[in-house]
């Protein structure tokens, strides 16, 4: 099932997007913000991949833009029932505005199909446009901890 909002199209990734992913998730700035940071082996990233895509716990929401992969969000289901997001965009497409688009949409997407109300990340204190995304996306800063920001956001 897809969304579209101002020429942006999601989809639930398979099997067949993993080498995309494994693309996306070794880019040196990806890495660079992640919790962990060096590089991902494709042994390591197949299995997560596989068991993520498997998973009635997560949703991997595959953006497009005319027709073009532009970047990911991930929703993990945590015990009390919110999402825990992870999003990175194609080197091609930062500072281009589309991470916002692409959170909100991929939000009102995993509120209307999984039926989730509040969401939260975590995000490193060096990630400046990930805070003002999450920021100008309507979440709420709520601490900062050992270089770490969290936020979240109820619908």
């Amino acid at each position: 099932m897809t969304n579209r909002n101002s020429a942006l199209v999601i989809r639930e990734a398979t099997l067949e997007d993993a080498q995309l992913y494994f693309e996306w998730a070794n880019d040196p700035v990806v890495r660079q913000m992640a919790f962990h940071t060096e590089p991902i082996p494709w042994e390591n990233h197949i299995k997560w991949f596989s068991a993520k895509v498997a998973s009635a716990n997560t949703q991997l929401l595959l953006c497009y833009c005319h027709d073009q992969p532009i970047g990911q969000v991930r929703f993990d289901i945590l015990e009390g029932g919110e999402a825990e997001i992870d999003i990175s965009i194609a080197k091609d497409f930062r500072a281009k505005g589309y991470g916002k688009k692409m959170l909100i949409t991929a939000l009102e997407y995993e509120n209307r199909e999984y039926g989730v109300k509040v969401f939260v990340s975590e995000v490193k204190e060096e990630n400046i446009s990930s805070q003002r995304m999450f920021l100008s996306s309507g979440f709420n800063f709520l601490k900062k901890e050992y270089g770490v920001c969290y936020y979240q956001k109820n619908l």
